[in-house]
């Protein structure tokens, strides 16, 4: 393997939200380069996922989880 070869993972994410007076439980997985910290993962997904999805650009998150996706 080249040393210059970035692996990835897959990661299984829940995480709920509040939007308005609505909650939401959104889930999904994401692959991230090794080395990714949990911060920039929660955030690509909260920019990418939720508030496009969503059409919003205000909400509050009560829960979130990122965990390995292989058992």
């Amino acid at each position: 393997m080249n040393a210059n070869t970035q692996t990835t993972t897959r990661y299984m994410y829940l995480m709920t939200v509040v939007l308005g007076t609505a909650q939401a439980t959104v889930t999904g997985t994401i692959d991230a380069q090794s080395g990714t910290s949990r911060l920039a993962v929660f955030t690509h997904i909260v920019e990418t996922r939720i508030k496009r999805e969503f059409g919003i650009q205000e909400l509050s998150i009560l829960y979130f989880s990122l965990e390995p996706d292989a058992l």
